[in-house]
């Protein structure tokens, strides 16, 4: 009525990020240096799903870490701790699964300010936790069909992965003939159901749906393993 803009909830949002821009870029920039290994590490296994949003390389993936963290910490204060977990929640869809973690340690920041009195100060803490993510991603140790596997029983009805540590348990699938997943009590263990063909290929790679990769609890994104085998003819 008095001719002024009105943003919606969602402009707002995207405004905070983008704004946010300007102060975070120049911190990273400053470490970049200190960031640029772990975070190519990081990159790797999320390459293909950061460059269908844009985002071609190991610093922009940086940025928007730094950027999307901060916009939830606005979140939070404006519209509520559902909300920010809402917001979690999707970026870890755009393969930014490390994003809680990274919500928890910039929370750490905020309480702890007369400590950190700029948020340059904290910058050490934030190399450090790439680093650890970086170091600390998951593999996959075994699975009951071997990699390359000629000769598998078509009458199968799973397939056991076994990973090197505990994993996210968010909802995962893939083709449909490779149903939902079900983790084990530890997270260490998914079993997936099967229905195959016999004299069949078939490629089972570990992987969300949407191309994201698997994670570890911490959020360490794996390098995206490929599973290929043949089922051998009836007899």
């Amino acid at each position: 009525a008095e001719g002024l803009p009105v943003f919606s909830p969602d402009w707002m949002d995207t405004m905070v990020h983008e704004f946010i821009h300007s102060y975070s870029n120049p911190a990273v920039d400053k470490f970049a240096a200190q960031m640029e290994k772990p975070a190519g590490q990081i990159n790797a296994p999320v390459h293909r799903a950061m460059q269908r949003q844009g985002y071609g390389g190991w610093k922009a993936l940086l940025y928007e870490s730094m950027v999307r963290a901060s916009t939830i910490q606005y979140i939070i204060d404006h519209e509520g701790t559902d909300a920010g977990r809402r917001q979690i929640r999707e970026e870890n869809s755009r393969s930014f699964v490390w994003m809680d973690k990274l919500c928890d340690l910039l929370g750490a920041y905020r309480k702890n300010r007369q400590q950190y009195t700029t948020f340059e100060s904290f910058m050490p803490r934030v190399v450090s936790f790439f680093d650890d993510l970086a170091s600390h991603a998951p593999q996959v140790v075994s699975t009951t069909v071997p990699d390359g596997a000629r000769d598998v029983d078509p009458k199968l009805t799973e397939i056991v992965v076994k990973f090197s540590q505990p994993m996210s348990t968010a909802n995962w699938n893939t083709d449909p003939r490779f149903q939902m997943g079900r983790f084990d009590a530890a997270a260490t263990v998914l079993t997936i159901p099967v229905a195959l063909d016999p004299d069949h290929e078939y490629e089972l790679p570990l992987q969300w749906p949407n191309g994201s990769p698997l994670a570890s609890a911490a959020g360490a994104p794996m390098q995206t393993v490929t599973l290929k085998f043949r089922t051998r003819k009836e007899s």
